[in-house]
């Protein structure tokens, strides 16, 4: 799924968890580990290294980053904001299930209502008939 396909909350969440503070203090000590790296390591600069050597550090600095609190605290605030949006996303279904079953009696009425019209509608007998 492409960020053109996914539904309007998802892209709604991506928004907010990527302008968050805690996203750009993990984007923050992303940058400080790697540099950090690359001088240890004497690497150079990120653009000298190939696209597998830049894949194996950055694999290896995020997991780094994934243990400390900085990405706990992101973690948690994502997974908040995600409850949040599936409790509204599942509020909104049931309302409109509510109002599915609302238009299904409001028929089922009126179905009833005309079934019974042949009924009404037929001649009257005379009595001496």
């Amino acid at each position: 799924m492409t960020a053109r396909d996914e539904p309007g909350w998802l892209s709604e969440l991506r928004q907010e968890a990527l302008g968050s503070g805690e996203w750009a203090e993990i984007s923050r000590l992303i940058q400080t580990r790697v540099r950090d790296e690359l001088t240890r390591r004497g690497l150079g600069l990120w653009a000298d290294l190939s696209a597998q050597e830049q894949d194996v550090l950055l694999n290896e600095v995020s997991e780094e980053v994934r243990n400390d609190a900085a990405f706990d605290i992101f973690y948690s605030r994502l997974g908040g904001s995600i409850d949040n949006v599936l409790l509204q996303q599942e509020g909104l279904a049931h309302t409109e299930r509510e109002e599915l079953r609302r238009n299904d009696l409001k028929k089922d009425a009126e179905t009833n209502r005309i079934g019974h019209l042949p009924l009404q509608l037929q001649p009257k007998r005379h009595p001496d008939m």
